[in-house]
């Protein structure tokens, strides 16, 4: 016969079971989504994909460690709540980044073969049961037009179009200080701690049926 102590365990291991099941019931489906969502899809489609992955996340991490580098040598920030230092710092950390990328070229970052599995995985999302509300989430606000370019500060006074939560499950999780963000049809790599294009890849996503 089972001791006590041995019942008790059982018992708060179901209970702890049964509550776990209650608290992802009541998420919706979209945000129970594992962190390497991204990974599995790719794979199941073509195991090639996870060195296309992996390209993408040293790419993402040699950025950061050239804003990193440019960072560090910043006069340091004297008060983090005024505002005009705030901007005054941002700007030039965005004058360091576009000087130390001045040759760089659109698809450093996002290669062909980059862009290509990126288009896959978003034409799938814009393509299944939820694409009429992924097209609502991205059109709902002013509809951002910008001619892009690399190191291009993006304009403060231009609404940002961020990606959808379920198709943001979907890519791969950027490092703090870089966001995606999209403009028009495009998708792009924003450095959020100076605002700049850092890469783009055109035609991201389906047009929308008329």
């Amino acid at each position: 016969m089972l001791g006590k102590h041995i019942w008790k365990n059982l018992l708060k291991t179901a209970f702890l079971i049964v509550a776990n099941i209650g608290i992802w019931a009541c998420f919706p489906r979209a945000i129970v989504v594992s962190a390497h969502a991204f990974e599995d899809l790719f794979q199941q489609k073509d195991p090639a994909a996870k060195e296309v992955v992996a390209d993408f996340s040293h790419r993402v991490a040699d950025y950061q460690k050239l804003r990193k580098h440019l960072e560090i040598k910043l006069p340091p920030l004297k008060t983090s709540d005024d505002p005009q230092s705030i901007l005054a710092r941002e700007q030039l950390l965005a004058q360091e980044i576009a000087k130390a990328r001045k040759d760089t070229k659109r698809g450093e970052i996002f290669t062909d073969q980059i862009s290509a599995e990126f288009r896959k995985v978003l034409h799938d999302a814009f393509a299944g049961p939820d694409a009429a509300k992924l097209y609502k989430a991205i059109y709902r606000g002013e509809p951002v037009s910008l001619l892009l370019h690399i190191n291009q500060v993006y304009p403060s006074s231009t609404p940002v179009t961020t990606v959808p939560p379920t198709v943001l499950q979907m890519l791969p999780k950027l490092p703090s200080g870089l966001e995606y963000r999209i403009v028009g049809r495009d998708l792009t790599l924003e450095d959020t701690k100076a605002r700049l294009v850092i890469d783009y890849m055109e035609d991201a996503y389906p047009k929308p049926n008329p």
